[in-house]
């Protein structure tokens, strides 16, 4: 953890500019700086939380009906026809930015945009699994 002001933090409070489009009592939406399709949105709690694991319940619910609805938005306003969630916790998952947050991306057909990632498959210590859970 860093001991920089979070940018996030700043545009939920307002003192940093961005792009936003849409706000409720918990959760704002604004348009990221490197838009990965047209209408990408970043949707972030008003409060910080760092990861999945220290995001209260009720917050991440609140954040999870606004994608559903934004998307529900889009794809009847527009013409588009899916989109993906993406999330990254921690360090290792790629995380960029320290405060929770998802990336909305609106999906139009053949877009040839390619959001999901290659991963090799594997069922290798599948009982390790299950002990954990």
């Amino acid at each position: 953890m860093t001991n920089e002001p979070c940018k996030f933090c700043a545009i939920a409070a307002g003192t940093s500019d961005a792009e936003v489009v849409a706000v409720t009592d918990q959760c704002i939406a604004f348009v990221p700086i490197d838009m990965a399709s047209i209408g990408h949105l970043l949707l972030i709690p008003k409060d910080h939380y760092e990861t999945i694991l220290d995001i209260p319940n009720e917050t991440l619910e609140s954040l999870m009906v606004f994608a559903k609805n934004l998307s529900f938005s889009l794809q009847t306003k527009t013409e588009v026809s899916g989109v993906n969630l993406l999330h990254a916790s921690g360090e290792s998952a790629q995380q960029s930015v320290q405060h929770f947050h998802i990336h909305l991306l609106p999906r139009f057909d053949k877009d040839g945009l390619d959001a999901w990632p290659k991963l090799p498959g594997s069922r290798e210590k599948l009982e390790v699994l299950h002990e954990f859970i």
